[in-house]
């Protein structure tokens, strides 16, 4: 149920229009509707963004495959774009052809991999908004060093 949480959204739809690109950290107790919040916020973009949404405990992440597949929704499709910008759905995970995905073998393919489609949804003019909830389980992940480290550069770079 989602109800009296109109100063939240409106703050967080003027954030789309805000320059630079900011980084958002939502926190607060636990069962207090950030969730909620966020995909309600991704469903009411409309043809003005894409809503991206990856949750990071629907599975234990042990290592980075575990990471990989909760990251990336795999299609058959060998040109995402199309299905993405034609969606006015929330996307869960981040599309990726079923043949990209098998050469994703680190988190620097993967970042790479996801630059890339963003910068293409950025280019047909779409905004794309990527929430990853439930962020803290990969605080003792270590892929070459911790992956946290690794995620929080990358946010970094991509705004």
């Amino acid at each position: 149920m989602f109800f009296d949480r109109e100063k939240e959204l409106s703050y967080l739809r003027n954030l789309l229009n805000s320059e630079p690109n900011q980084i958002l950290f939502i926190y607060g107790p636990i069962n207090s509707g950030k969730t909620t919040l966020l995909l309600k916020f991704l469903e009411s973009l409309g043809d003005e963004g894409v809503g991206i949404y990856v949750n990071l405990r629907s599975r234990p992440i042990l290592r980075f495959d575990d990471f990989k597949d909760l990251l990336f929704s795999r299609t058959r499709s060998r040109d995402v774009l199309p299905l993405v910008l034609a969606s006015m759905e929330i996307t869960f995970g981040i599309p990726v052809p079923k043949k990209i995905w098998e050469t994703i073998e680190s988190p620097r393919d993967a970042f790479d991999y996801i630059t890339d489609f963003l910068g293409k949804l950025r280019k047909k003019g779409r905004l794309p908004i990527i929430v990853f909830d439930e962020l803290q389980v990969l605080k003792d992940l270590r892929v070459n060093g911790p992956l946290i480290y690794e995620l929080f550069n990358f946010f970094i770079h991509s705004t």
